[in-house]
């Protein structure tokens, strides 16, 4: 059953605009008619502007190193320190994006506006 939305804010954050490489933060927040509360969606993306490849997560650590258990340590540490709770609680980050490569006619408003409106629900 669909609901009416009552409120829908999209916002960006640059994270890192340095040496032809991008990352955004893209945040979503919607909020539904008689709803208990509103959610936040956030995607996020770094890609080379020059050639337009989006990065996977492995490729911007040295190849064959254990990256997934280094990035998990440290999220267990900020987890305890900010005693953050978990339903299931938390084994390790899961890089799962895939390699894609933008058009020629990228620009960064068309990104911009594919992940506010298609990605962020």
């Amino acid at each position: 059953m669909s609901t009416i939305v009552e409120e829908m804010k999209g916002s960006y954050e640059i994270k890192n605009n340095q040496r032809e490489v991008l990352s955004l933060a893209l945040s979503n927040y919607t909020y539904h008619a008689h709803a208990t509360h509103g959610m936040t969606y956030i995607k996020s993306s770094t890609f080379n502007w020059q050639n337009g490849k989006l990065y996977q997560l492995k490729d911007l650590f040295e190849a064959g190193s254990d990256y997934v258990k280094r990035l998990s340590d440290l999220v267990r540490v900020q987890i305890h320190q900010r005693d953050t709770p978990f339903l299931n609680g938390f084994t390790a980050i899961q890089p799962i994006l895939p390699t894609k490569r933008l058009s020629s006619t990228f620009s960064f408003m068309r990104l911009l506006h594919m992940f506010l409106v298609f990605r962020c629900f």
